[in-house]
């Protein structure tokens, strides 16, 4: 967790820099569709990524993309947004 120092230092920083404040929510949803395995966020998570103007970002989602998911940490939430949807596979 946090420390109320580090999320008030992060806020300021993400309100200095927009770069920096779109990279920050980047990374936290990536991190949250993660965390709560929402495989179907994925799509929109990438929209939102070739939207900004971060290229090493792009690179990643490319990466994903080329690479079907290998670098990314539950890689059947990758998978399974490329069949089509959560419909199509569980994860457990």
């Amino acid at each position: 967790m946090i420390s109320k120092q580090m999320n008030a230092l992060i806020s300021e920083l993400c309100q200095a820099n927009t770069q920096l404040a779109i990279l920050h929510a980047l990374v936290q949803s990536s991190g949250q569709i993660m965390r709560k395995r929402e495989g179907h966020r994925l799509e929109d998570w990438k929209k939102l990524v070739y939207e900004s103007s971060i290229a090493e970002v792009q690179r990643f989602a490319k990466g994903l993309e080329r690479d079907g998911g290998a670098g990314w940490p539950h890689r059947e939430l990758f998978e399974r947004t490329r069949r089509g949807g959560d419909q199509q596979t569980q994860v457990y």
